[in-house]
């Protein structure tokens, strides 16, 4: 089960308005110049990002992100 790590920000934003958020503060990262910066804007990212996924059923996100989880062990990212 996904567990979301920032509080939820109530908005009314189509889909398509918080992924270009998304996008938004994924720019801002990358133009993070120190550590500090790169850590808050990484941050953000996976806010907006939370955002993003709360636009959708819970019981799909949930078993979508078991598969992400899957498909990487297959991949072996995990046992690096």
């Amino acid at each position: 089960m996904y567990e979301y790590q920032f509080p939820a920000i109530p908005n009314d934003w189509k889909i398509s308005k918080q992924m270009l958020k998304v996008i938004e503060e994924s720019q801002e990262m990358q133009r993070a110049a120190d550590e500090h910066e790169i850590i808050m804007e990484t941050l953000d990212v996976i806010h907006a990002c939370e955002t993003l996924l709360r636009k959708f059923d819970k019981e799909t996100v949930d078993a979508l992100h078991e598969s992400v989880i899957e498909k990487n062990e297959v991949r072996g990212y995990y046992n690096a």
